[in-house]
């Protein structure tokens, strides 16, 4: 008989601001450098009033708050390989 058993990787501490101003640093929310570990990552983020604002289903480190506002902002990362996470995120332009 063989079992399977998932993994559930522990993320590493994320960055709580990204500045996405055209400099080239902290341009995006990133989870992982190497995301080969964390592929099929969910990334929901809320705005203050708890409406969603972006959602992707398989997450690549391609967010960087599109045309939102300078605030902060509510993540919850989720996937099959990954435990739940959330915290909070400043957008400073």
């Amino acid at each position: 008989m063989i079992t399977f058993s998932p993994t559930n990787y522990e993320l590493p501490e994320l960055t709580n601001v990204i500045t996405p101003n055209g400099d080239l640093y902290n341009e995006y929310f990133v989870v992982e450098e190497d995301d080969d570990e964390y592929s099929q990552v969910k990334l929901l983020i809320v705005n203050r009033w708890g409406k969603q604002v972006y959602f992707s289903d398989n997450y690549k480190n391609d967010w960087n708050g599109g045309d939102l506002s300078n605030g902060i902002y509510f993540y919850t990362l989720y996937g099959t390989c990954i435990n739940k996470t959330k915290g909070s995120l400043s957008i400073v332009r």
